[in-house]
């Protein structure tokens, strides 16, 4: 579910998977409504009211960290969108051998729980 976010980017993963989402990023601003805390909420709760309560929780894990990804980033996330204009940003610069790096302590990390 950590996919979802990047609906409204033109070029995402699910973008090229899903022809029908390139509506979206069409429309919406990219790390916008998309990217919003109030979005993943949102769905979560529909997901647990009409799906499953097992599947919201598969939203809720995926979308947020997918959330606080972005908030570590320079262009970060408006976390609170629309409703205010909490923007939380951090250092890394996507695209770069330093987003490369958290992304690999952060896989050694998640390995190492696993096992």
């Amino acid at each position: 579910m950590s996919f979802i976010p990047d609906m409204d980017h033109p070029t995402s993963w699910i973008n090229n998977k899903l022809k029908f989402t390139k509506i979206i990023s069409a429309f919406v601003e990219h790390r916008g409504i998309f990217h919003s805390g109030v979005f993943g909420a949102t769905l979560a709760t529909l997901t647990y009211f009409f799906i499953s309560p097992i599947y919201a929780w598969a939203v809720l894990v995926g979308f947020f960290s997918h959330i606080l990804l972005d908030s570590l980033t320079r262009a970060g996330v408006n976390l609170l969108h629309p409703i205010s204009q909490l923007h939380i940003r951090g250092p890394i610069i996507t695209n770069t051998l330093q987003e490369t790096a958290v992304l690999g302590v952060i896989i050694v990390l998640v390995a190492i729980q696993l096992f």
